[in-house]
């Protein structure tokens, strides 16, 4: 699963903290926007069932900016049809590892290292509708940072920020091609700040889970997924590539490349309006996705600049992170 609220969670703690005054001003509306785009841009560790399918006709196609999934290569054969099949009462528990640095350029503090965000969870599936959904329920059983050599702040001031989301609930509808329906995130407990940025989800939830092709894939398929973005207060376009490098039995295993831009655009962020001059950012991911669950082991590293004004005040930043996910 695509867990890139866990990203919004660090930039909006980061934020409330830079309010406060503990690392580098007013620069919040930027923290967050990283964090906002970084988010979305990651592949991510899913499964998805396998069924062996006959093989088809075609080759590569034509790479497009259109939103949407497009297959530019199927790949050798033998091909399989890539679909999620999880079976009623499958549940994993997974680790989240996120680190991130990030530069805010000379006159905003520099360089800074965040301490890292450690999360464990569990996601389970109930029985399947009528339609072949799949609903499932993920849970939150820690969620906070630790201290890490040459962190610009320390742990227990991010953590405050995070009080009411320890035990966080996520619910929606997995389809058999990947689309999520009904996403909810239960965050009655959460700040007002981690709130507003986590409401972001509910209008990009198709992306919480990779996208599969609709023709039968072999190694060496390759296919793209194009969405528009619009998430705290950035409108951005994603192109995530993903590639099979394997595939044995149940498990596939994936890399992908992920380019994110936004055009220049006025954006809002609680109290604070910024121009956003620029965004660029560029990644990529090797996963192992198990075809009978919904998490593989996963590893993403993604770059991302910015530059923007905000209260009278000319911003360069660059944020990098790694993020590591591995199933229990």
């Amino acid at each position: 699963m695509r867990n890139y609220f866990v990203a919004l969670v660090c930039a909006t703690a980061l934020a409330g903290c830079k309010k406060d005054g503990g690392a580098g001003g007013g620069s919040a509306s930027g923290s967050s926007g990283s964090g906002s785009a970084s988010a979305s841009g990651s592949g991510s560790a899913s499964g998805s069932a396998g069924s062996a399918s006959g093989t088809t006709g075609g080759g590569a196609t034509a790479p497009t900016d259109k939103p949407g999934l497009t297959v530019l290569d199927q790949g050798a054969e033998p091909r399989v049809q890539l679909q999620y099949k999880i079976a009623p009462g499958t549940k994993q528990d997974f680790n989240l590892s996120v680190d991130m640095n990030m530069d805010m350029g000379s006159a905003m503090g520099g360089k800074m290292k965040l301490p890292s965000m450690q999360m464990d969870g569990a996601v389970a599936f109930d029985a399947a509708t009528a339609d072949g959904g799949m609903p499932y329920k993920l849970t939150t059983s820690k969620l906070g940072f630790v201290d890490t050599p040459g962190a610009a702040v320390p742990a227990a001031m991010i953590n405050d920020k995070l009080k009411g989301m320890q035990n966080m609930v996520a619910t929606g509808t997995l389809a058999p091609n990947g689309h999520v329906s009904d996403f909810k995130i239960d965050m009655a407990g959460a700040p007002p700040e981690v709130q507003q940025t986590l409401s972001g989800l509910k209008q990009s939830y198709d992306q919480m889970v990779t996208q599969l092709p609709d023709q039968p894939i072999g190694k060496g398929g390759k296919w793209q997924v194009v969405q528009q973005i619009d998430q705290n207060g950035i409108k951005a376009q994603q192109t995530a590539v993903f590639e099979v490098v394997d595939i044995s039995g149940s498990t596939v295993k994936l890399k992908s490349t992920i380019a994110l831009t936004a055009p220049a655009q006025k954006m809002t962020q609680g109290a604070v309006t910024a121009d956003l001059k620029r965004m660029a950012g560029t990644g990529s991911a090797d996963m192992t996705l198990d075809l009978t669950k919904l998490i593989g082991p996963t590893e993403m590293t993604l770059h991302i600049d910015e530059e923007m004004s905000a209260m009278g005040q000319s911003i360069n930043m660059a944020m990098d992170m790694v993020m590591k996910m591995s199933p229990k």
